[in-house]
């Protein structure tokens, strides 16, 4: 038995908080009161400190950087107060897979080459999960651009209705399987031929189960609202609860468009639509650098785009393309993943010393890298974050992986809202800014995301409830990683308490403490 006392307790609803006393036996919370006189095993004195639900990071991509397996503990975010996360995001999932080379839906990310894959279905890989240790909750999404790969490989072509219905069955056997959803990644090359009619049909296997329909959306700059329109009429159409990943206005030209978006997601929840979004706090994404050139370069694929960038003539058209149409300043695009000599430099910088055109350096990364190059492009308001996160849609997640510091001898730079997007939230809108309320970010990490996914008992202090827990001080609560050192611990998290067991203590990680469960969708 575990007692926690004295803290101010945020139950994860938007009530006010209370002082109350929480009992936690096994891997439930099993009272709520005035404890003052037990004297149990464990007893937690969290007087002037605050009480809250374990945070859920409902987009989150351990797996597309196979941190799930490398950092199993996933420190970095134990340290932000994160006891679950949710995988599979952005159309890509490490099953179902048709075949075992389907993995390469992650190459973007990481390097699959070397990756053991012991697994097909959804319900091997949760199986290979539950054997493995696991430092949070886990639970994941059947992506679409997995379900694509595994039936038409890297076919450039129009999807038949025999592959839509072998694409359906994965799908449903992911779900049936413990899968919380469908995701999209519809600005993805693989992915972005798929037109509403194929996903109105995989939805209709989401809706028969109940399920999630997330999506990155196809359009973050210029047509950011009718991206957002197609997302809707999807979710209205299909029936099906829906959420954008990471919503955001990419580029200072289009910022002017997240208001209409977010107007029109409004609009339609009061015309009954069951849909919402998640934001991370940072001006800067951290995108894979192909996303940047026009669309019809990586049509047909990793190779047919490699193609293109090595041919003289398709350059210059490419070029002649981006200066017409977009305003990149590429000072403000830095390498964090790349071949070694390049990382932590702005593409300006690297034109520069060899004295070429800031898009014939990035056209010759993307080569040199064999297409896995991840950029930061500093590109969103700040202005529309907080837009994001006051708004009633929009709740908060990381977008980010779980890291330890040993990733920091690795020539990559993860990107700090692996480390610091909750608490980022805490300190620059809550206590610095006053612009949310405690309770009302706290509901936003944890209940709200909780019932989207569709958790059963978790995100709230209540009894009965799961005993995933966080005890922090209000006052000392922040985030330290940054763009040049992202490998920092969040700080001012006490205690972080997961399925009734401890695993950070007084501000340190239990190193043998592996807590995590694999989630099913009940």
């Amino acid at each position: 038995m575990i007692v926690i006392k004295n803290g101010l307790v945020f139950d994860g609803t938007t009530a006010a908080p209370q002082k109350r006393d929480i009992k936690i036996k096994d891997d439930v919370i099993a009272d709520l009161g005035n404890f003052a006189n037990d004297r149990e095993e464990v007893v937690i004195d969290a007087q002037g400190l605050y009480v809250a639900p374990g945070f859920v990071d409902i987009s989150n991509r351990s797996d597309h950087y196979w941190t799930l397996f490398d950092a199993p503990l996933q420190e970095s975010l134990i340290y932000q107060g994160v006891t679950t996360a949710l995988i599979g995001n952005c159309g890509a999932s490490l099953a179902p897979l048709a075949q075992p080379d389907t993995i390469k839906v992650i190459q973007k990310w990481t390097d699959v080459s070397n990756k053991n894959i012991n697994w097909l279905t959804m319900k091997e890989f949760l199986g290979v999960l539950e054997q493995s240790k696991l430092g949070i909750n886990i639970g994941t999404l059947v992506g679409h651009s997995t379900l694509r790969r595994g039936v038409m490989k890297d076919a450039a072509r129009t999807i038949t209705m025999q592959e839509i219905s072998k694409m359906a069955l994965m799908l449903e056997e992911g779900l049936e399987s413990g899968a919380f959803g469908m995701s999209t990644g519809l600005a993805y090359a693989h992915a972005r031929q798929a037109d509403d009619s194929e996903i109105i049909a995989l939805n209709k296997v989401v809706k028969k189960y109940n399920a999630l329909f997330t999506s990155h959306l196809r359009e973050e700059g210029e047509d950011l609202t009718g991206a957002v329109d197609e997302f809707v009429k999807i979710a209205a159409y299909s029936g099906v609860r829906g959420h954008i990943s990471h919503f955001k206005a990419v580029g200072e030209e289009n910022w002017r468009n997240f208001d209409a978006a977010l107007a029109l997601m409004d609009h339609m929840v009061q015309q009954g639509a069951d849909i919402s979004y998640d934001v991370y706090p940072y001006d800067t994404t951290a995108s894979v650098l192909y996303t940047l050139l026009p669309n019809w370069v990586s049509d047909g694929g990793k190779e047919a785009m490699l193609k293109h960038l090595r041919d003289y003539e398709t350059r210059k058209k490419i070029i002649a393309e981006l200066r017409a149409g977009n305003n990149y300043r590429y000072d403000n695009i830095i390498v964090a993943l790349s071949p070694r000599f390049f990382i932590g430099r702005s593409l300006s910088d690297i034109a520069k010393d060899q004295d070429i055109e800031p898009e014939e350096a990035m056209f010759d990364l993307i080569l040199a890298g064999a297409n896995r190059v991840i950029v930061f492009h500093k590109a969103i308001s700040d202005k529309k974050i907080l837009n994001g996160i006051i708004n009633k849609l929009g709740s908060i997640g990381t977008n980010g992986a779980g890291y330890n510091l040993s990733f920091k001898k690795l020539p990559a730079l993860a990107h700090p809202r692996s480390f610091g997007s909750f608490p980022r939230v805490l300190a620059e809108y809550v206590r610095k800014e006053q612009v949310i309320t405690w309770e009302n970010a706290l509901y936003k990490m944890t209940l709200m995301n909780a019932q989207k996914i569709g958790l059963k008992n978790r995100g709230k202090i209540d009894k009965n409830y799961f005993a995933d827990m966080v005890i922090f001080d209000p006052q000392k609560i922040a985030d330290k990683a940054n763009f040049t050192d992202p490998y920092q611990y969040a700080e001012g998290m006490r205690y972080v308490i997961i399925n009734g067991k401890i695993a950070l203590s007084e501000g340190k990680i239990a190193d043998d403490v592996f807590a995590g469960r694999v989630l099913r969708r009940a």
